[in-house]
Order: structure tokens, then sequence, then C-alpha cells
């Protein structure tokens, strides 16, 4: 406990990052042959610089990344900016989205699951009532602030139509422990949920932005995920139409990876979740994702698992009919579930070397997949 409570006071502490200078590729890699050159490129991404990503984003928004408050806005403010001074470059999109919270719904959700249930442990019902008035008050808030989804898109030089699409949340919150009620006066780091999926996504960009893609990449960050996913549902029911044939990949919770905790004694052993009702030629496009995933050699392997994964931005598009793949930790057997929505969810708690596979694992499938390299 005592090593916890000193990992999480260092990392409070503003301390000077290190000095990094702006990712550049060489030209040689500006256009790309093979899975072997992608995995080169992807190498050249200097390794602690993935991790300090990480840092610059939880320094930036502290106490944390809460809807309704003054950090989160700064949220925003940070990411916007990492877009535009590096993640732009030639063929690139950024923009904001604006969107107003669904926060009936959302307690209708709520009130709805909580009815699903036989009988509900105490526990559950003041999470459930912490929740509906935090979604009570933020309706004054909205009025004047609108829920924020950025977006970045590359466009294919040669395949714009096709789209390759991630998204991660960035808004954080914390529980108490013992009452379950939310604790808007504690830290809320969020570097496992969802730091880690937000940041593995930035330092993709940061590739993706220097090179020629045939096809087109698109990067999504919403907001408003931790009281119900209305961030991704807004996105999917304002785009549902061009949707409906587009995979939605989903970077969650990538930073929590134990040998000690995991019943298999192994790290890297990560998965992705797909809804039941998948559909086959979807299906098939995540078996080719992770195959490709898998011959960047990062360390992480995702295995392909079939269920309803209700804590992840994918439910605001299953919610709309909408195909969408969850890539995350191994929910079975090695889940964070001690830290997660607590103070404890510090950075200094991570696998950084798993993190950073996740990364590259992420830029060798966008890569291999917009040059459509041969799995052979």
């Amino acid at each position: 406990m005592k090593f916890v409570k000193v990992c999480a006071l260092l990392s409070s502490l503003s301390l000077s990052p290190p000095a990094f200078s702006e990712f550049k590729v060489p030209d040689y890699y500006k256009t790309l042959k093979h899975t072997a050159s992608a995995r080169q490129l992807v190498s050249t991404y200097p390794r602690p610089q993935v991790v300090q990503n990480l840092r610059d984003f939880i320094a930036c928004c502290r106490p944390g990344r809460l809807v309704g408050t003054e950090s989160h806005l700064k949220a925003v403010d940070f990411l916007e900016n990492f877009l535009k001074t590096r993640g732009n470059g030639k063929g690139v999109e950024i923009k904001r989205e604006s969107f107003v919270p669904d926060l009936e719904s959302a307690q209708a959700k709520l009130k709805a699951d909580l009815k699903a249930l036989e009988t509900v442990p105490a526990d559950i019902q003041k999470f459930a009532d912490s929740l509906t008035n935090k979604l009570e008050s933020l309706k004054p808030w909205v009025k004047n602030h609108p829920g924020i989804n950025l977006v970045w898109e590359k466009k294919g030089t040669i395949n714009p139509e096709e789209v390759l699409f991630f998204g991660a949340h960035y808004d954080s919150i914390v529980f108490d422990p013992e009452t379950r009620v939310i604790d808007e006066s504690a830290q809320m780091p969020g570097a496992d949920n969802n730091g880690s999926g937000v940041v593995a996504l930035l330092s993709m960009i940061e590739v993706l932005k220097e090179i020629d893609l045939p096809r087109t990449v698109r990067v999504v960050f919403f907001d408003y995920h931790e009281v119900g996913a209305l961030g991704a549902e807004a996105y999917a029911k304002a785009h549902k139409t061009k949707l409906k044939d587009l995979l939605f990949i989903n970077a969650f919770m990538l930073g929590n990876d134990t040998k000690r905790l995991d019943t298999e004694k192994r790290e890297g052993n990560f998965r992705a979740y797909m809804h039941p009702e998948t559909p086959e030629k979807f299906q098939e496009q995540i078996r080719d994702l992770i195959e490709r995933g898998r011959q960047m050699s990062a360390g992480v392997n995702f295995e392909l698992m079939s269920t309803d994964l209700k804590a992840s931005d994918a439910q605001g598009f299953w919610r709309e009919g909408l195909p969408a793949v969850v890539f995350t930790q191994n929910r079975e057997q090695d889940f964070n579930s001690e830290r997660l929505h607590t103070p404890n969810d510090f950075i200094e708690t991570l696998n950084f070397r798993t993190f950073d596979g996740t990364f590259r694992y992420f830029t060798g499938v966008a890569i291999s997949w917009a040059y459509q390299f041969s799995l052979k």
C-alpha cells in the first residue's frame, strides 16, 4: 500500500519532461513496399516518447478529465493542440464535432439496466444513484459546454473511399471505493482507462501523418464515455448511413498487463471483443487486422472473442446496429479491476513495454491495411 501511495505522489509531481525532437520519417520510408519496411519504420519511433506522451496527457488536465469540469475542457485543448502541431500533414483533416449529450437517454438506460436485475446489490444501487445525480447536474452545464468529439483523418492517395476507423474515449471518472459515489475531489489520472488508448492512437497519428497512405485512416477521440458512452453514440447516430459498412476499432485500456496476476502467467495476451451478432464479413476483417498486427512482432497479440462488452465505446455503435470491435486487455484473465475508476489508475502501475507494443501493433495494422500488404 505504501508503494502505491508513493507512486501516486511521484505521478502527481510536475517534473520536467525529457526533450524530444519532433518525429520525422526519413524519405525512404515515406512510401512503403512490404511488412518488413513497415516494421522498420515503426521501430524508429522512440520508445520513451510513447510513455512521455501519456505523462503529458495526464499532466495537462489534473485532477482529472471528468465531464462538467474545467480540467476536462483542458483535455480537449491538449488533444486538439497535439493533433494540430504533431499530427498535421499532407492530406490530413482535423476537426471538432460538437454534440449535445443525451443525458435523458443515459438516465433511462441506467434505469432500465437496474430494472433488468432480479435483485439490485446495495453497492450497485449507490453507484447508479450517484451516476444519475451526476447526469442531472450536467444538464445546466451542457447548455454552454457541448460535448466534443475530435476527428483526425488522413485521406488515402489511391483509394480514399476505403477507411480504417479507430477511436478512444478521453474522459475519466473516480468512484469512492466504500460509498460507490462519484468523488469529484479525487485525483482521476485515468492512465489505463483510457489514457492508454488515447495515447496509443496519438502516437500512431504522429507516424502516419509523415507517410503516404493509399487508403484513408480515421481516428476519433470520444467525449462523455464515463456517463454512458454518449460521445460514441452521438458520433454513430450522426454518421450512421456512412458507418454501416465501416468497422469501428475501439482502443481501450491498453496499459495493464501483469504476469504475476495473470491466470496464464503470461504477458502480451490481450483480446479483441466483437459483438456476438457481428456479420461474417466484419468477422473476417477483424481476423485480417489481427493477423496484420501479429506480423508486426510488437510483443502483444489479440485473441478474438465474441461477447457483448458493455464497458466500451463500442456499445455506442452496437446500440445503433453498427459493427465494432474492442481491442483491450484480457478481461477474463488479467483485468485491471482493482485500479479501475480509482485514484490509483496512475501511469507507474502500467506495463510500459506492453503499452508501447500496443502502439506499434496499431500503427503496423494501419500501415499494412492501407497498403494491403500480403499476409503470406
